[in-house]
């Protein structure tokens, strides 16, 4: 595996079919649509189709999706997500997921990093941005001490189940 999308810990790596379990999981997991688009469940069939058309050119599908895999048990441990690409101001969004079992570890923040220098040294995007609720007081310190700019409070931007709350808008320039 290329040192570009792996670490001491984790790979990253295109979905695969064998991954549909934790798809179905993580897409069907309804305390985590609160902070995705996410509006109905998604079947089993709708995540094989996804993984079977599933196109790793950012460019084409504007869009990359990569499995965050555990080096030493091979444990999937959540995805990161490159996302609403515009190839013509070069900025993309980024999400990410961490399973239940695997946070409080460490690996968002090296996805994080990881998918950041794939983005900025491979892709040549120009700026990364992320939203954070203001409510997810681990993912704002994440961004925070990866050093991402904190550019906007987002008023009423997530609807929670007692009304909507603010996020954050943080974003990253290339360096180079």
């Amino acid at each position: 595996m290329a040192a570009l999308l792996s670490d001491e810990n984790i790979i990253l790596r295109a979905p695969e079919h064998s991954d549909i379990s934790s798809f179905m999981i993580w897409e069907n997991d309804t305390s985590a649509w609160r902070d995705s688009s996410t509006l109905a469940p998604m079947s089993r069939r709708q995540l094989w189709d996804y993984i079977e058309n599933y196109d790793g050119d950012i460019f084409a599908a504007r869009q990359l999706r990569l499995i965050i895999e555990e080096k030493a048990t091979g444990d999937v441990v959540g995805a990161v997500d490159l996302f609403d690409f515009d190839p013509i101001n070069n900025h993309c969004q980024l999400g990410l997921y961490i399973s239940r079992d695997f946070r409080g570890k460490g690996y968002a923040k090296s996805a994080v990093v990881l998918i950041q220098s794939y983005a900025f040294r491979f892709l040549h995007i120009h700026q990364l941005m992320v939203i954070v609720g203001e409510d997810n007081a681990h993912s704002v310190a994440i961004f925070k001490e990866l050093n991402y700019d904190m550019v906007a409070l987002l008023p009423h931007r997530l609807r929670r189940s007692d009304g909507y709350i603010a996020a954050y808008l943080f974003t990253k320039i290339n360096p180079e």
